[in-house]
This record gives C-alpha cells, structure tokens and sequence, in this order.
C-alpha cells in the first residue's frame, strides 16, 4: 500500500468511528504479519504505551485479534469484517438515538423551505419523503441520482401509492410507471449537472443538483410548504405529461387522453391541494 493510499485508508477509516491513531494502527497491522506492540508503534511513529493502548482499544472496536504469547502480537480483522462490525455499532446507536429522542424532538412548523447541505442528507430527506407518501409519487431524476431510490419508490408503489418516473435512460422500476422522453441523450449530453425534482403528495417538494457522476452537491432545497409543494407538483406532472406526449402523440387517435392521466393536481392526484384549500379557507376566517 502505497504513502498517498494508506494516507487516504486512515482518514476513511476515521468515518467508521476509529481515532486517527487506531486507523493508523490498523493499517500498519494488515502490512505487517503478526505484530509486536513495539513494532507497531515504530511503524505509525508514536510511543510504544500509545501504540498499545490504540491496539486495545482497535481490539474492542472489532479491528484487531491479540495473539498470545511472550511478547503478545497482533493481527489485523479483515476489512470486510471490520466495516460489518463497525455497521453493527452505528445501527445499534442510531435505534437507541431514535427510541430515546423521538418523542421528545418538538415537531417543526410547516412552511419551511430548506437549503439541505451534502448529498447523503438530500438522498435521506428523499427516501424519508418516499416513505411518508400516502398516494402519489411524482419524480424526474437523472439516472445517477434515480438509481440509490429505486428500492424505496418500489416499495411505495406496492403499498399502492400511484408513482410515476420521468427517466433519462431505458429503465423498467416494477410497479412504477417510467417515461422516457425522447430527447433524454441530448438532455443528459447537454445538462452541466444531475438534477432530480421529488413532489410527494402536493406536500413536500425536493430538487437537487449535483455534479454529473452525482457525487458533489450543488444545491439542494426542501419544503413543505403547501403551497411551494402543490405548485412544484404541477410542475414535474407537467414535465411526465410532455415527455409521454412527445414519445406517444403519432400514435394517438382523437381525443384519446393522455397514459399518465391524473397525475395533476386538478385531477385530485393528491391530497396536499385539499389541505392548502383548507387552509386558505381557515386563514379567511381570521
């Protein structure tokens, strides 16, 4: 393993709850056969206590096996078995956290509009969106960006919410109705970036826009304002109706109505139309 990759290993593994000495310890270890403690320590540079107590510490953590003898030497876990362990520890934390302060976290006031800072918070915020979805669905999303989705929009669609896919590549989602317009090469060729645009029952909205291999965000923004979400709704069911048109019209007869009719929100698609009346009615009231 090379200075520039070992450098790159101990910052990656400092993301799987490691110190920045015991990543530096577990990499000296899977270069090494059988380890003393006193050798690790020259290896990473630091006192021999030191190396010592990031070998123990690495032991319980699930990265390090303690060979016994005189002296003791140790061996690296395999990484594979290190990354499950360490995803076992932050599964376990993370259900403590949710039991512990789900019902103590004030609920947030609607009408927000929210600017989501890096790509794994705008891709959580979509699946979490996807799971509250009660009865439809609406995206248009570049494939990068698409793909990491497609598990929970199946989901969705088997608990019969009505979910429908503007798509830049042949793709087949089941129980999820795609289409594909028929500029989409042009549209992916062209585009400086990946775009997505979620409406999720005319009561949430979500955009993003990364770079093209969908790795670093641009922009994200979030609402659930009613009528932020409701207006966006119309948006991206208009963008699905276009690209059905555009691919279908030579094949229609007269009058025939569009494959994604109802998807508007004047059609009753969603219920986000229902609740902003509501309240436009509440607030004349005042």
């Amino acid at each position: 393993m090379t200075m520039a990759i070992s450098d790159l290993a101990v910052k990656e593994l400092q993301e799987l709850g490691l110190t920045e000495t015991e990543a530096s310890v577990y990499v000296a270890l899977l270069q090494t056969d059988d380890a003393t403690g006193y050798r690790i320590g020259q290896l990473v540079g630091k006192a021999t206590p030191n190396a010592y107590k990031a070998l123990h510490s690495l032991r319980v953590k699930g990265g390090a096996i303690a060979i016994e003898g005189e002296p003791t030497r140790w061996r690296a876990v395999p990484v594979d078995e290190l990354v499950a362990t360490a995803r076992a520890r932050y599964e376990r934390a993370s259900q403590t956290v949710i039991d512990k302060l789900r019902n103590v976290a004030v609920r947030p006031a609607r009408d927000q509009l929210v600017e989501l800072e890096n790509f794994d918070q705008a891709m959580v915020r979509a699946r979490a969106m996807i799971e509250r979805a009660e009865r439809v669905i609406l995206i248009d999303s570049f494939p990068t960006l698409l793909e990491p989705l497609v598990g929970a929009l199946q989901t969705a669609a088997k608990r019969q919410v009505k979910v429908v896919a503007k798509v830049y590549a042949t793709l087949e989602i089941e129980d999820v109705m795609t289409v594909q317009p028929p500029d989409a090469e042009e549209v992916l060729r062209t585009w400086p970036g990946a775009q997505m645009a979620l409406a999720v029952d005319g009561r949430e909205m979500l955009t993003v826009m990364t770079d093209r291999q969908g790795a670093r965000l641009h922009r994200a923004l979030w609402s659930d304002s009613l009528f932020v979400a409701c207006l966006f709704h119309n948006y991206v069911a208009s963008e699905v109706d276009l690209a059905w048109y555009e691919r279908e019209h030579e094949r229609l007869s007269p009058g025939q109505p569009s494959g994604v009719a109802g998807i508007h929100l004047t059609h009753g698609a969603a219920p986000g139309l229902d609740e902003l009346a509501a309240l436009l009615r509440t607030e004349g009231d005042r």
